[in-house]
């Protein structure tokens, strides 16, 4: 079923192993920028020297639970794409959703700025924040961008209308395998997270989201298989990142698991995610189009056929909403193709995210004045 808040005329804004291929591709396409960024994040070291405990990232679970069933109420709220759908609807002022739109509407007006240097926090690892980004209780927005994050660092440097601490993860190494090892222990995950929040000046994690690029999308399959973080996930983002090995001609549906069950909370309207794919055959294993067409068809979301063109040119052929789930299949099928998805991180953030969050802000802070 179509999602009722999202017309089908709503583009983003007008501007053997699974992970293998995609990662000679990589190589194929960015060749010494990417071996220079690697090496520049590698030759910083050092390990992060603040792990706190896990219980900042439960309290964030606890209260996202809480505001995911206000956010819900059709009597209190609007869906987080109205504000940057352009339509010819006038606002009712006697209608709760239209001053929340409104709202909404007002803390994304202008862009964050963000000219500090990323700060190395561990091996592979470091954040980039703007001033003051913690809340009036001390809460963090926090983004982990697997993968790519420094080839994107302008797209995140315009793209970003809301104070959040964007950690870039990117470990050196082939395919999948290096992201799944490197958070085979959850712990190492919210370790991660809580240090960062501790770094910004913040007392803990308010909402939490996964972002990820080609092989990075390893990562991501651990942490949405942890039960102790996956409350506290309000966002996923797959930018031509999602792979599986192929059971009986389908795409393995052990692997899409975790990913499946996000989907699902997500077209239910309890978390947020959006899936872009490039139209590259990798041979041998599942295509991140075939992936998404699995995740669609596990939740029973409608494809929409349009063919529309960003400011990048990249041609996006279908989409589909339901709620909180949103994908966008687009045409191209060689390594260039595949790299431009990474650049689709400002485009998402503007469109999804951003909106997204500033209405859980609004709903919260609503929810803080009317408890006194």
């Amino acid at each position: 079923m179509r999602a009722p808040t999202v017309p089908p005329s709503t583009p983003f804004p007008q501007t053997g192993d699974p992970g293998a291929f995609a990662a000679s591709f990589e190589r194929l396409a960015v060749g010494a920028l990417l071996c220079l960024a690697v090496a520049s994040v590698a030759a910083c070291g050092g390990q992060a020297q603040h792990a706190l405990k896990s219980q900042s990232m439960q309290e964030a679970a606890r209260a996202a639970a809480s505001l995911a069933k206000e956010s819900a109420s059709p009597e209190e709220t609007a869906p987080p794409e109205a504000v940057v759908v352009r339509d010819s609807a006038q606002p009712t002022p006697d209608n709760p959703s239209d001053n929340l739109e409104r709202e909404v509407a007002s803390r994304l007006s202008s862009p964050v700025a963000l000219t500090q240097a990323w700060t190395q926090v561990g091996p592979f690892t470091s954040y980039l924040a703007p001033d003051a980004v913690a809340g009036f209780d001390g809460g963090v927005d926090v983004v982990v961008h697997f993968h790519g994050a420094s080839l994107a660092e302008a797209d995140w440097r315009s793209g970003v209308e809301l104070p959040v601490a964007i950690v870039n993860v990117s470990i050196p190494g082939y395919g999948v395998g290096p992201y799944r090892d490197a958070f085979a222990d959850p712990a190492r995950f919210r370790a991660l997270v809580d240090d960062v929040v501790a770094r910004v000046g913040g007392a803990h994690v308010r909402r939490l989201g996964l972002i990820a690029w080609s092989a990075g999308y390893g990562a991501v399959q651990q942490v949405l298989a942890d039960e102790e973080s996956y409350p506290a996930i309000d966002t996923v983002v797959l930018l031509d990142g999602l792979h599986a090995d192929y059971v009986d001609g389908s795409p393995d549906p052990r692997a899409l698991a975790p990913f499946a069950r996000f989907a699902h909370d997500a077209a239910a309207g309890r978390k947020q995610m959006i899936v872009t794919h490039s139209s590259v055959v990798p041979g041998g294993y599942a295509s991140t189009g075939e992936t998404a067409s699995a995740l669609l068809d596990d939740v029973g979301a409608e494809r929409v056929e349009e063919t529309r063109t960003n400011a990048r040119g990249m041609v996006e052929w279908y989409h589909a909403d339901q709620n909180g789930l949103h994908v966008r299949g687009f045409r191209g099928g060689d390594a260039r193709d595949h790299l431009e998805q990474v650049h689709l991180v400002g485009d998402v953030m503007h469109a999804f995210v951003a909106p997204h969050w500033a209405q859980l802000d609004v709903l919260e802070e609503r929810h803080v004045l009317a408890s006194r």
